[in-house]
C-alpha cells in the first residue's frame, strides 16, 4: 500500500503494547496541523476528511467531531448517533463524542496524548483534557461520516464487552475533575457505559428561598410544602408562599398553620392571575443568594433534592438556571429539559418514557446543557434574576415565561442545566388547568406567538443547539426522523 500511495507510512512496534502507546507512537511521526483517529476495522465516509478539515479552518476549533453510525457483522448500516453541539455536562456523563474526532496536534502534543491508565476510556480522558487545554473549543459537524463496526468483541456490539472501560471512564472524569479543582464522586451506571457525578457543596451552604406561588388549593399546596419540608437536609433553605387571593376557608387553615413555621413565610398578592408577576414580587422580598421557583403542584419524595440541584448550579461553567427531572404521577416522564424551533416553540424532553428508561444515547438519564427548563421547578440566582430582568410579566403572563428567562440568559452567555439526579413528581398544570382547555386556547396561542416574535430570527432558537436537527421536535422526542431534504444545509 505505500508503494501505491506515498501519502502512507507505516509503524512497527516490536510487540502488541495496547491502542494508546500505539497512537502516542504514531503521533511522534506525524506532519500535519490536524489528526484525524480512525480504527483499523471501521469506515469513514469518502467525504470525511474535506468535511471535517473544510469546517476546523473555518471555524478555527480545536476539536471537531461528527455524527456515527454501527455496521453490524452483515454489513448492515444501523443505529445512527445523531449528536448534539458540544455539551459539556453531557460528555461529563459519557463520551458521546466518541467518533469521527479530529483534533489540532499542537494541541495534541500540549496535552500529551493518550494514557494507558484509561485503558477502554482513553479517548474520553483524552477529550476532557482537550477540554481543559483547548483555547478554540469544538465545533460538531452533523453528519454521519463515521461507520463503526460491530464485532463480537466490540463495545459497538455490546458495552459489556469491556467491563474494565467504564470503570476507567469514571476515573478518567473523577480526574478531570482533580486537575479543575472541583470536588465530586463519580460512578458508572450499572450494564451500561454512563456516569454519574454527586457533587461535594461547600459547608457554609448558600442561602435558599423556594417561592410558591398558589391560589387555593389547600390540599396540593400542602402536600407540596410538607413534601419539602419532609426530604430536605438543605439547612440553609427558607420558604416563600405566595397566596394570589385565595378565599376557600381550608386555604386560610393552611396558612395559620404554616405562618408558625420558622422556615415559611407568606406573602399575599391580591391581584388577578399572573404567574410572572407573583413569581417576580415574590423574588423581590426573598433576602437570599438563590431562588428555586417550584409550582404548588410538585411533589418532592426525593432526599437531597435541593442540594442536587444546588449542586449542578455551584460547579458547572456559566450556570444561569438549573431544571429538574420531573414525573407525571404514573412515572412517566414529563420534563428532562427543554427545545425549542419557530414550528414547534417549546417542547419537553422524553415526555412520556418511562422513568427507568435512559432514552437515546442515555439522554433522558444524565444531566445536560439544554435551551430552557421549565419553570415548575427552576433554580437561578437571585442576583442573576434581577440583572436579567426576571419573568416577563406583561408579555408572558402565565405560558413561556420560563422558556423566554432561559433564552434571554443564553443570549447573555449563561448555560441552562437539566438535572437528571433531582427528580420531583408533576401534577401538571394542576395549578392553573390545562392549556388543552377551550378557553386556555387562545391566551397559550398568544404567548406562543410573542415568543416567535422575540426569539424567531435567532440562530439558537432557528436550531436547537441541543437538539439534533434530524429528529423531529414534537410528541415523542428523539423518534421520528426529517426527511433528508428537509435539513438545513448550515451547520
Amino acid at each position: 500500500m505505500q508503494k501505491e500511495d506515498s501519502r502512507l507510512k507505516l509503524l512497527s512496534l516490536p510487540k502488541q503494547q495496547g491502542i494508546a502507546t500505539a497512537t502516542n507512537k504514531a503521533l511522534e511521526n506525524l506532519a500535519g496541523e490536524y489528526v484525524l483517529f480512525l480504527d483499523h476495522d471501521d469506515l469513514l465516509d469518502p467525504n470525511a476528511c474535506e468535511l471535517m478539515l473544510r469546517e476546523a479552518l473555518r471555524t478555527k476549533a480545536d476539536i471537531v467531531y461528527s455524527d456515527e453510525d454501527k455496521i453490524s457483522p452483515t454489513g448492515l448500516l444501523h443505529s445512527p448517533h445523531f449528536k448534539p453541539d458540544f455539551n459539556y455536562r453531557y460528555l461529563l456523563g459519557c463520551n458521546y463524542i466518541c467518533h469521527l474526532t479530529m483534533y489540532r496536534r499542537s494541541l495534541l502534543d500540549k496535552i500529551g496524548g493518550l494514557e494507558k491508565t484509561y485503558d477502554g476510556a482513553q479517548d474520553h480522558a483524552l477529550l476532557l483534557k482537550a477540554y481543559e487545554a483547548s483555547p478554540n473549543g469544538f465545533f460538531h459537524v452533523p453528519e454521519i461520516l463515521y461507520h463503526w463496526r460491530q464485532s463480537p468483541n466490540s463495545t459497538a456490539l455490546c458495552s459489556e464487552n469491556k467491563k474494565y472501560a467504564k470503570n476507567n471512564g469514571a476515573k478518567a472524569v473523577r480526574h478531570h475533575f482533580e486537575r479543575i479543582g472541583l470536588k465530586a464522586s463519580v460512578a458508572p451506571i450499572p450494564k451500561i457505559t454512563l456516569y454519574k457525578t454527586s457533587w461535594t457543596l461547600p459547608k457554609n451552604l448558600p442561602s435558599l428561598t423556594v417561592i410558591i406561588p398558589f391560589r387555593d388549593q389547600a390540599e396540593m399546596t400542602e402536600k407540596c410544602v410538607t413534601s419539602l419540608l419532609k426530604n430536605q437536609s438543605y439547612t440553609n433553605c427558607s420558604i416563600l408562599l405566595v397566596d394570589n387571593w385565595s378565599v376557600e376557608p381550608e386555604t386560610e387553615t393552611m396558612l395559620k398553620k404554616f405562618a408558625k413555621h420558622k422556615q415559611i413565610s407568606i406573602l399575599r398578592i391580591e391581584e388577578e392571575f399572573n404567574f410572572s408577576r407573583l413569581n417576580n414580587l415574590a423574588a423581590q422580598k426573598a433576602k437570599s443568594d438563590y431562588l428555586l421557583f417550584l409550582n404548588n403542584d410538585v411533589e418532592i419524595k426525593q432526599k437531597d433534592f435541593l442540594k442536587k440541584m444546588m449542586g449542578e448550579m455551584l460547579n458547572l461553567p456559566q450556570a444561569g438556571a438549573v431544571g429538574a427531572r420531573l414525573l407525571y404521577p404514573s412515572k412517566r416522564l414529563q420534563h428532562g429539559g427543554v427545545a425549542v424551533s419557530p414550528e414547534a416553540i417549546a417542547v419537553h424532553l422524553h415526555r412520556g418514557r418511562d422513568s427507568k428508561d435512559l432514552g437515546y444515547m442515555g439522554r433522558a438519564g444524565l444531566s445536560q446543557e439544554v435551551s430552557a427548563v421549565t419553570g415548575a421547578a427552576l433554580l437561578t440566582s437571585k442576583t442573576l434574576f434581577i440583572e436579567i430582568g426576571e419573568f416577563d410579566e406583561r408579555h408572558f403572563p402565565i405560558a413561556y415565561n420560563d422558556v423566554d428567562f432561559c433564552l434571554r440568559l443564553r443570549k447573555k452567555g449563561y448555560r441552562i442545566y437539566y438535572c437528571a439526579e433531582a427528580t420531583a413528581i408533576h401534577h401538571e398544570s394542576f395549578s392553573r388547568g390545562s392549556d388543552e382547555i377551550n378557553q386556555n386556547e387562545r391566551r397559550l396561542f398568544q404567548e406562543s406567538q410573542r415568543l416567535i416574535d422575540r426569539w424567531g430570527n435567532s440562530s439558537f432558537f432557528q436550531r436547537d443547539p441541543f437538539y439534533p436537527q434530524n429528529f423531529i421536535l414534537e410528541g415523542e422526542t428523539f423518534h421520528q426522523l426529517k426527511k433528508p431534504d428537509s435539513f438545513s444545509e448550515k451547520f
